[in-house]
């Protein structure tokens, strides 16, 4: 966790369906995931596997084979945040 202010917000979003962490290309599997919720805030981006750009999602895997990803959003009118 970074002290200083930021313009993004990072929060860990729990319970991807397996199918979505397993998936081969989990960019796309994500993205085609995601549009099944419509009136949620597009994402800044997300925790990669590696330093490439078209590195995969980190999921972590749950023990029931659901996963979680850290994810970032923009602050509203690309304020700057703090911990508090």
């Amino acid at each position: 966790m970074d002290p200083d202010p930021h313009p993004l917000v990072s929060i860990p979003v729990a319970y991807f369906p397996p199918q979505v962490i397993a998936a081969t290309d989990g960019r796309t599997a994500l993205a085609s995931y995601l549009e099944a919720f419509p009136d949620a805030p597009p994402c800044h981006s997300y925790h990669l596997r590696g330093r490439e750009g078209d590195a995969a999602p980190a999921f972590s895997r749950h023990v029931d084979d659901w996963g979680e990803l850290v994810m970032n959003w923009e602050l509203p009118a690309g304020g700057a945040g703090s911990l508090e």
